[in-house]
């Protein structure tokens, strides 16, 4: 089963302490994860690989460690962000799961 996440490329600051785990040697987040801390602006997302110049940072990543496209990595907006995580289908999220996951989160 393909499992949608995104990998922690940089940590920095104490806003994702609290999120993600250890996987296959990398720090991952689950979708609500790495949407929540984008919508903070605690976390820049770029698809594939591209390094940053500041903080922290996630790259989307479908589950299959494919690392071919480890160069042509492009920041994502948050509008384009919403798209890929809330479009549904398998593993993806509904919006109203994540106004819970979100809500949940806050209080």
């Amino acid at each position: 089963a393909v499992q949608r996440r995104a990998i922690l490329t940089r940590r920095r600051g104490q806003a994702v302490e609290s999120f993600g785990r250890r996987g296959d040697g990398q720090w991952v987040l689950d979708l609500e994860e790495m949407l929540y801390l984008a919508e903070r602006g605690s976390l820049a997302v770029f698809m594939a690989g591209e390094a940053t110049a500041t903080g922290s940072t996630a790259e989307p990543s479908d589950g299959t460690g494919d690392k071919s496209a480890v160069d042509a990595k492009r920041r994502l907006g948050m509008s384009e962000l919403y798209s890929l995580v809330l479009r549904g289908g398998p593993g993806s999220l509904t919006a109203d799961s994540y106004a819970v996951y979100s809500h949940l989160r806050r209080s």
